[in-house]
This record gives C-alpha cells, structure tokens and sequence, in this order.
C-alpha cells in the first residue's frame, strides 16, 4: 500500500462532508497533520467484511465526545480502536492520561498515522501515544484503559466480538469505564451489552449520532 492510494469521496457531498473539508483543512493544517481523506477497506488491503471506509472524526464532534470523559489524570489510558489516520489520537494527547493508545488493522494507516502524530503542532500531556497495528478482534484491551473511543470503524460480528473484549476487560478490573461513540447509537442493542453497559448521553447533529456509553456500577 502507498501514498498514491485513491481517495476520492462518494459523489453524493453533505453538510458533514462540506464542514469537513473545509474546517478539517484549516484544523489539519494548524495541528500540522494531514488526517482527511475517504478510504474504502479493499483500497486498505483489509479483508474484513464487516469494516467501514475510513474517514476521519469531524472534529467538532471529536471534541465533543473527548470534553465529555471521565478519568484519572496519569492514571488512565485512552483507547481508540479504527484510529486510522491519528486524528482524534491527537486530540486526545493534549489530555493528561497515563497513555494513549491506537488500534488499526491497516499498515498503509498505521504508518500514517505514526507520521502525523510525529509532526503534530499540539502540545502533549499524555504520558505516551502508540499506534498498534492489529485486528481489532485479537487486541487485548488494556485493564486501565478506561476511555474506549469508537468512530463506526466496524459492525456485525466484529463490533461484537470488540465490545465483548471490553467487557473482559471490565470483569478482570472493574472501574468507571466510558465507550465515546459516534455514529452507533444502537451500539447496546448491536452487541447484546444491555446487562452491563447504558447510554448516558445521546445527541444528533444532521446525520451524526454522538453517544456515551458507560459501565453499570
């Protein structure tokens, strides 16, 4: 996979594609990344069917969620699983948790993703961050990590068996866990999670759904 990868969008252009590109441009070029883009699975060598095209998080809605979090300073990880192109990696690296951390299956992204968060202009007050390259299905999710941040990377069996994970995870070390969620607000009903998580926040903009899922005490 190269850079020469083609990243047209879809021909059909909404408010949402229209905020993108032109605050995402101005944003990305403050940060000093370049995060925008449209990338089918097959052009990505990803062989998933149950994967979604990339695209990144609009970034209003990335803060959004990101201000809305709940966790120890130092203490707490943050996980994002599809991190694709580093975007919201960078965002939230200018919050003080102990790491952050990036699930995507792509190297093609992955490599990316590593290159932005090399040149981004943003001041850094997270311990670490790293972009692990890995099936989102066989990642173990760390027992500290108590933000797990989904941009609709995935359905079908795969959200299920990422979401059952997280719950693993939960069971070994219980704790205030957050699921910050965009574009699945039928995350619960999707993954048979209703005995151990709630949806605490739910709002639309336009064709966006932005939700927060919590652990039950």
């Amino acid at each position: 996979m190269n850079a020469s990868l083609n990243h047209r969008r879809p021909a059909a252009v909404t408010i949402e594609d229209y905020l993108e590109r032109v605050s995402g441009r101005v944003l990305d070029w403050r940060l000093g990344i370049e995060t925008r883009g449209y990338f089918p699975p097959q052009q990505l060598g990803i062989g998933d069917p149950n994967a979604q095209a990339y695209t990144p998080s609009l970034y209003p809605y990335a803060w959004k969620l990101l201000r809305m979090a709940q966790f120890v300073p130092h203490q707490d990880a943050f996980l994002e699983f599809g991190c694709g192109l580093g975007r919201v990696l960078v965002l939230a690296s200018r919050y003080p948790y102990s790491q952050v951390l990036g699930v995507e299956s792509s190297a093609f992204l992955c490599a990316r993703a590593r290159r932005n968060l090399q040149k981004a202009t943003a001041r850094q007050r997270c311990g670490s961050v790293t972009v692990v390259q890995s099936d989102a299905r066989d990642f173990q999710v760390p027992d500290n990590a108590t933000v797990v941040y989904f941009y609709n990377p995935f359905r079908g069996e795969t959200l299920r068996k990422v979401i059952a994970n997280v719950a693993e995870s939960y069971q070994r070390r219980p704790r205030p866990l957050q699921l910050l969620v965009c574009n699945c607000a039928d995350l619960i009903e999707l993954t048979g999670s209703a005995s151990w998580l709630e949806r605490s926040h739910f709002s639309q903009s336009g064709s966006h759904s932005l939700c927060v899922f919590r652990a039950k005490a």
